[in-house]
């Protein structure tokens, strides 16, 4: 039930990092665990079922932009599915070409710009320039090698996890700063803490 509920809200939302990068992690996570195929069906049921008794029932609000949406989200397109961030006219140009011409190499501090940071490197750019970005992809490659280096010492099921998180916090930073957005990253940060960087591979199973 809370998968369903998790997954309804997810697509009620149009989240783009939910359909294009979380949920199809979570069905091949889940298909690889046993009675992964079960679960799956029974939560696919489940959502549909939970969407047509609302819908008869007429609780669900008015929907036309949202079917409108799903259904240009069905038709590729750079700029639909990165919600106009990329793409002709993206809204992350103007930050990036600010910063590169008053200040490419340390950005503008912590005091940034007034604009809304729809991307972790365009974030990690606005703040720290180009040295911030080299640290940042730094960071999420030091923590690839370690989970990668975690094969055959962690359970199998945690292992896939962790990767699937680390997937999706590298996914998700093109849409958001997943690394430090409010909330979201307390959560990415705790499970990739626990399963990944608190791990030694010379230590099956123990946490340091």
């Amino acid at each position: 039930m809370c998968a369903a509920a998790l997954v309804t809200g997810g697509i009620l939302t149009i989240s783009k990092v939910f359909l294009l990068a979380a949920l199809p992690l979570a069905v091949l996570v889940t298909l690889r665990s046993p009675r992964g195929r079960v679960r799956v069906v029974v939560c696919t049921a489940v959502i549909l079922g939970l969407l047509r008794v609302l819908g008869s029932a007429h609780l669900l609000p008015a929907w036309s932009q949202g079917a409108l949406r799903l259904g240009a989200f069905l038709h590729p397109s750079t700029t639909e599915y990165t919600a106009g961030r990329y793409g002709a006219g993206g809204s992350l140009g103007p930050a990036v070409a600010d910063v590169l011409h008053a200040s490419p190499w340390y950005g503008f501090g912590a005091g940034g710009l007034a604009t809304a940071y729809d991307s972790l490197w365009v974030q990690v750019l606005v703040l720290a320039g180009v040295a911030g970005v080299i640290l940042a992809a730094a960071a999420l490659a030091i923590l690839t090698f370690q989970w990668w280096c975690l094969r055959g010492v962690t359970a199998p099921a945690e292992w896939r996890l962790a990767g699937a998180v680390l997937i999706l916090a590298i996914g998700a930073s093109l849409g958001l700063p997943s690394l430090t957005a409010n909330r979201d990253a307390t959560l990415l940060w705790l499970v990739l803490g626990i399963l990944v960087a608190a791990r030694s591979p010379r230590s099956p199973g123990r946490v340091t």
